[in-house]
């Protein structure tokens, strides 16, 4: 039972994920493979801050990890944005790769041995040590972020990061401020990136480097494209998928050895499937119901 919850929980982590893609890509329409570098800074930060803090400050860890990851962006942002075109993808590839590099020779981050012992989720004396709370919380922190995204989306704000995901040259013609919001939706995406990472830590208690590596980059991609990569819902569904192929195939009594290249050989079918058969996902952009307020003296 136990191993059904935690798995759960995983999805419910990179549904998180997925979502923070969905922001900066489906929303803004930037593509950036850098995430799971995002996802790691968030994890390593509240993995070093915290033991310093004590145990009973995770969630002060987990802000601290989520906002150096936005400050990284942040900085790539200042030199990346202002650039159109394929630049922020080579960017972001160029920084996914440096921080794979540093995590594995810098001293702090353990190396190939990473950091272990990491405090579980809780807040001052009450932890959530029980795979059910640890399920419990994480599918909270879900549930909210859905809800704050799909605001963000349904605002003036979500509207405007549309018109650019449409057509920058033309949004920037009608005098939007289009720096200022990629430099938003890049920033938030990274910062929530960092905040799946840092749940992430402190409910594995364990991280290395081979979490947040260039694969986990792609399967992020993977994700997204799958559950439809306009939907915040599709992002959740698509992590739903992901995440439980491998314990699947693992099921059908196939050689553990074989079980990773069966199931990037699945991802890779699956994706070609969708990319022809269903371009939008398994869960297409919804923006009906929501429709911007009559200017008036318009006709109705």
């Amino acid at each position: 039972m136990s191993f059904y919850v935690s798995v759960i929980s995983y999805v419910g982590i990179y549904g998180i994920l997925a979502m923070s893609f969905t922001l900066v890509h489906g929303t803004a329409g930037m593509f950036t493979v850098a995430h799971a570098a995002f996802f790691g800074i968030g994890a390593y930060g509240t993995a070093l801050l915290t033991p310093l803090l004590g145990p009973g400050f995770v969630p002060v860890g987990i802000v601290a990890g989520s906002l150096l990851a936005a400050a990284f962006a942040a900085i790539i942002g200042l030199a990346a944005l202002r650039e159109r075109g394929q630049y922020l993808m080579l960017v972001t590839f160029s920084v996914q790769i440096i921080f794979s590099v540093a995590a594995l020779n810098l001293p702090f981050t353990g190396g190939d041995n990473g950091i272990g012992g990491i405090a579980p989720l809780g807040i001052g004396g009450l932890t959530a040590k029980h795979p059910i709370a640890a399920m419990v919380v994480v599918l909270a922190l879900v549930v909210a972020i859905y809800f704050l995204l799909r605001y963000i989306e349904r605002s003036s704000l979500g509207r405007l990061l549309r018109a650019i995901r449409e057509d920058e040259y033309a949004a920037e013609a009608l005098g939007a401020d289009v720096f200022a919001a990629k430099m938003f939706a890049f920033v938030a995406s990274a910062g929530l990136a960092g905040f799946a990472g840092a749940v992430f830590a402190h409910h594995a208690s364990y991280i290395n480097p081979v979490s947040f590596s260039f694969e986990v980059a792609i399967l992020i991609v993977t994700i997204s494209v799958l559950g439809g990569q306009y939907s915040l819902l599709g992002a959740i569904v698509g992590a739903l998928v992901v995440v439980w192929l491998p314990y699947v195939i693992d099921f059908l009594g196939i050689e553990s050895v074989k079980v990773s290249a069966i199931t990037q050989l699945i991802y890779g079918l699956v994706l070609i499937f969708v990319l022809f058969i269903r371009p939008s996902g398994m869960v297409p952009e919804q923006l009906r119901g929501f429709h911007p307020p009559a200017q008036p003296g318009a006709e109705r």
